[in-house]
């Protein structure tokens, strides 16, 4: 068992020597108004000591350096002959300000897949792995950008101050409704969790808080010049796999209504994780909300985080 998981982290790691994650990035950020990015990728660069490489970036023009890369791919599962594995890759990324030096931002990034058997990943010259890291780096690549370039400081209430008896208790950003977030004493873990509420159909139609709430229509006035802008919601599920995300299993952006009836089947007998967003036009260009999570129980007692705390996600199970 030992043996073949090293010789698929052999097989990962050489993978990860010819991943391009900054191309993931500027793939992603190109579409965002009023950004300019461009690509720096010279060998004699990464030799350098940091201060000699923000200053000969700078004389060449640019203001901010953005340094991203894979540092982690792996297959963690069982033992015996033809073990479950699952993939774990962690991308990282830290902004520079070049005219002083100083890091404004780094941040690591997670990225899952449910597990599979070592023979299913291995068969036809480990084209399933392949294919796992490339949707991977699509994701890590998406996350890096949202919270660079789309998830900034907001003036408006997150939800972290709601009263226990309101609407709002609870929630990050926006509540889901359908189903709805429940909570609930875990004698497990010595935390309140939120619940798994069961969805009937394999295509249920998910259902959440429309966007703005009256407490944070005057923040969004401030940011958008005055007027209410039109906004779009974007949607994610994901498999849960030992408690944690794993898998995205369902996708959707730009939702014209804060409700969506999946077009595709989710598997029957199984945990969801799932999350949603609203996103509109800002002077400063699309902007977006961080993604909705559940407040209780949150470490930093904050809806401020880069991403969501594994037992914060709202939830469901698939009957």
């Amino acid at each position: 068992g030992g043996e073949i998981v090293g010789s698929m982290t052999q097989v990962a790691q050489q993978l990860a020597r010819h991943l391009d994650m900054t191309r993931k990035v500027l793939t992603r950020a190109d579409e965002i108004e009023g950004l300019t990015v461009t690509l720096v990728d010279e060998a004699n660069l990464t030799r350098m000591e940091d201060a000699d490489r923000w200053q000969t970036l700078q004389v060449r023009g640019f203001a901010k350096a953005l340094e991203i890369g894979v540092t982690e791919i792996e297959f963690i599962g069982g033992s015996g002959s033809d073990p479950e594995l699952a993939l774990h890759m962690v991308a990282r990324a830290r902004l520079v300000d070049l005219a002083t030096g100083e890091e404004k931002y780094r941040q690591s990034f997670n990225y899952g897949e449910s597990p599979r058997r070592y023979s299913q990943w291995a068969a036809n010259q480990g084209e399933l792995m392949k294919s796992a890291v490339e949707r991977g780096l699509a994701a890590l690549g998406a996350d890096i950008v949202t919270k660079l370039f789309e998830q900034v400081a907001l003036p408006f209430p997150s939800g972290i101050e709601a009263a226990p008896w309101s609407d709002e208790y609870g929630c990050c950003w926006l509540c889901p409704l359908s189903p709805p977030h429940d909570l609930a004493y875990s004698w497990r873990s010595g935390f309140i969790e939120g619940k798994y509420l069961p969805v009937s159909s394999r295509q249920p139609e998910l259902a959440w808080e429309r966007f703005p709430r009256a407490d944070q229509e005057a923040g969004l006035r401030e940011v958008c010049e005055q007027e209410i802008p039109e906004v779009r919601y974007d949607l994610r599920i994901w498999e849960v796999y030992n408690h944690k995300p794993g898998t995205l299993a369902y996708e959707r952006k730009g939702l014209i209504e804060p409700r969506h009836r999946l077009e595709t089947p989710l598997k029957s007998g199984y945990r969801y994780f799932w999350s949603f967003r609203a996103c509109f036009a800002a002077e400063r260009g699309g902007l977006c909300t961080p993604w909705a999570f559940s407040s209780v129980p949150s470490p930093p007692f904050t809806c401020e985080l880069s991403s969501i705390p594994v037992r914060n996600y709202y939830r469901f199970v698939v009957h």
